[in-house]
């Protein structure tokens, strides 16, 4: 059968956003190989020196106080001790000065430039953390079915909020889905749909701590990916088995991607080894290395890291992946 165009799915494939930070992968999902990356802010690798983002320069050519809203903006890019370290009365000076030992200080100016120029060159696909959001949800589904404690019969309740804790000593709190929205009873493929929150918390619940974090372990969001780039962070931040045990809450956010830091990288391999069939690849940028007559001299080889999930479940998670941008498919 015909399929609908991209264009018919997605109308209005671009939206204006106020997003000051942004990061994008594309990569073969059978071998790992990355085929295109870009990430916000941008910088002319020609003019690498200049800032260009025009509320950092503007920020920077202040020459009066700056205001509350540009110490909390420069505290959200570059950190609330890197600023506070700098600027003390807040104003941006341009004077160098000396320490008790006499050694030149650069400017408050100067400082400041040179961390917003590094904020601007980081390749935020594999320096820094985000929460990844719904898109985890299809970890969570997976962890499911591949652990054989449910199906895609699974069904949960939706009736738009729930509450947790309720009455005890540990920390009550009430979860919603998105703009209020009631599902009522779904099984998994219409809670994909849907991206209901409060069918993945009960999904977390039925899995418990332990389970749930092996499958989080496996798909690598707790170790670097291996790419071939240099400055990869080491550092993320996911909750263990005994940290969600302890604190429900923990288990409860991050079934849908609210409690877990990791990089874009860890979340593209992740979801390359879903629709791969299951097996958890290295990404890497460079395919081969010639001569100077062209002799291929070194090639990179696909490198699995291990199988997560087996194939039949990944075909049934890739299903519903289909069937939520394309409802059409057969």
């Amino acid at each position: 059968m015909c399929r609908p165009s991209w264009k018919s799915i997605w109308p209005k494939p671009w939206i204006p956003s106020p997003s000051t930070a942004a990061a994008a992968i594309v990569m073969n999902v059978k071998t790992g190989a990355i085929l295109a990356m870009a990430s916000l802010e941008q910088f002319d690798p020609n003019d690498p020196m200049t800032v260009y983002d025009d509320k950092m320069q503007t920020i920077l050519d202040k020459t009066d106080a700056l205001t509350a809203d540009d110490i909390d903006w420069l505290e959200g890019r570059l950190g609330e001790k890197n600023v506070a370290g700098i600027i003390a009365d807040g104003v941006i000076s341009q004077e160098t000065t000396e320490d008790e030992n006499g050694n030149t200080i650069s400017s408050e100016y100067t400082q400041l430039q040179g961390m917003l120029r590094e904020a601007q060159w980081k390749n935020k696909n594999i320096t820094e953390l985000y929460m990844p959001g719904s898109i985890f949800k299809l970890i969570t589904a997976s962890a499911g079915l591949d652990s054989g404690i449910m199906n895609m019969n699974q069904t949960f309740y939706c009736n738009g909020e729930l509450t947790v804790n309720q009455g005890s000593e540990l920390w009550e709190h009430t979860y919603h889905c998105a703009n209020g929205e009631v599902h009522t009873l779904q099984n998994m493929a219409q809670a994909l749909d849907n991206s209901c929150n409060l069918w993945f918390i009960q999904a977390a619940q039925t899995l418990q701590p332990t389970v749930f974090y092996d499958y989080i372990r496996a798909f690598g969001f707790t170790q670097p990916t291996g790419v071939d780039l240099p400055s990869e962070t080491r550092w993320t931040s996911v909750y263990n088995a005994q940290q969600m045990a302890e604190v429900d809450t923990n288990l409860y956010t991050a079934a849908f991607g609210q409690n877990e830091a990791i990089t874009p990288m860890q979340m593209a391999t992740a979801i390359a080894a879903i629709a791969n069939g299951g097996y958890l690849v290295t990404p890497y940028i460079v395919d081969s290395i010639t001569d100077d007559a062209g002799n291929i001299i070194s090639q990179t080889d696909t490198s699995v890291r291990r199988q997560v999930i087996s194939e039949e479940v990944s075909q049934e998670i890739l299903s519903m992946m289909e069937n939520n941008v394309d409802p059409t498919a057969p």
